[in-house]
C-alpha cells in the first residue's frame, strides 16, 4: 500500500511541476499583453476646421480634416447660393494668409459641379499642409486670420474664417 501512495504522491509532484512550467512560458513577465502591442508605435494628430459662408452674397460650408500621417487635407462642403451665371463668371475657391495672399487655389482639385446657382456637394483629398496653414512657424497656436475665400473673375468677393475645431 506504500508503494501505491508513493507512485501517486510522484505522480502529482510530476504533473504539478509539468503544469507550472507550462504556464509559466505562457504568461508574459511584464504587464504588457504583447498582442495588444502594434509593431509601430504612432501619433496621430489631425486637425479640423469648418468655414461658413452665410451672407448675400454666398450660402455654403467647407469642412477640411488633415492627416498628418499621410500628409493630406480632406476637403467637404456644399454651397446652396452663389454661383450665378457660370458660364459667364469664372469662379475660384482659395485659401488665403492672414495677409490675404492666396496661398492654395482649391477649384481644380474640387471639380466643382454647379447646379441652381450652388453646388453638388464635393470632396477631394490634397496634398497641403493645412496645419502650417492654421499654424505660426509650425506651432499649435491658431492664426487669426487663415482664411477661405472666393474669387470672382479674378477678383475676391468674399472671405470667411477657417475655425479650427474638434474632431
Amino acid at each position: 500500500m506504500n508503494n501505491k501512495i508513493i507512485k501517486f504522491v510522484l505522480a502529482l509532484i510530476f504533473l504539478l511541476i509539468t503544469i507550472k512550467d507550462s504556464t509559466a512560458r505562457s504568461i508574459p513577465q511584464s504587464n504588457v499583453n504583447p498582442l495588444l502591442e502594434r509593431g509601430e508605435k504612432k501619433c496621430y494628430d489631425y486637425v479640423f476646421a469648418t468655414s461658413t459662408f452665410c451672407d448675400d452674397k454666398f450660402t455654403g460650408v467647407m469642412s477640411f480634416v488633415y492627416d498628418d500621417v499621410s500628409c493630406t487635407t480632406s476637403v467637404y462642403g456644399m454651397f446652396s447660393k452663389g454661383f450665378v451665371d457660370t458660364e459667364k463668371n469664372c469662379y475660384d475657391i482659395v485659401l488665403n494668409d492672414p495677409s490675404g495672399k492666396t496661398v492654395y487655389t482649391l477649384t481644380g482639385d474640387l471639380g466643382l459641379d454647379f447646379v441652381d446657382g450652388g453646388t453638388k456637394p464635393f470632396s477631394t483629398i490634397i496634398s497641403f499642409d493645412f496645419f502650417k496653414f492654421l499654424s505660426i512657424d509650425g506651432k499649435r497656436k491658431r492664426q487669426n486670420g487663415a482664411s477661405v475665400g472666393i474669387n470672382t473673375n479674378g477678383q475676391p468677393s468674399v472671405s470667411v474664417p477657417a475655425l479650427p475645431g474638434k474632431p
